[in-house]
């Protein structure tokens, strides 16, 4: 698919991004192509909006055409490795992480729409909002209250 995607969710609000690019001109470390989204990215431009919901955080790259790649699944060995092309020395500890490599099977919910009718104040539609506190996007309860 390759629709302009450049409107994520950020943690107070959403967010405006245009392509990323792989930025190596800081070598302490290096800016990345990829960006977090939290629930959902919503096109813009020329294109009918169409709008790709995900309950939860999750990282996606936006290319220069419009086209979107998602990570499905990251998984690490070590956490602050020495050998990092994107950081030069430690961001911490280094710290084996043998149960971050995520073996077997994972099933990953997503929906891709057109953009249109409700999807509440946050710019999620509420099904995905009570998917990330529930994790059962049927179950029809408000999130907890805040206060």
């Amino acid at each position: 698919m390759a629709w302009p995607w450049p409107n994520g969710s950020a943690p107070l609000g959403t967010e405006h991004r245009g392509p990323g690019r792989d930025n190596r001109s800081w070598p302490e470390e290096a800016t990345l192509p990829t960006a977090p989204a939290q629930g959902f990215l919503r096109s813009a431009g020329p294109v009918p909006p169409f709008q790709l919901d995900w309950p939860g955080f999750f990282e996606y790259e936006l290319g220069s055409e419009g086209d979107v790649a998602l990570t499905l699944c990251r998984s690490v060995g070590q956490l602050s490795r020495t050998d990092n092309r994107n950081r030069l020395g430690h961001a911490g500890w280094a710290t084996a992480t043998p149960a971050a490599q995520e073996p077997g099977r994972h099933v990953v919910e997503f929906s891709i729409a057109p953009a249109r009718g409700y999807v509440g104040p946050t710019g999620v539609h509420p099904i995905w909002i009570r998917a990330a506190y529930l994790s059962d996007p049927i179950v029809q309860a408000p999130p907890p209250s805040l206060q």
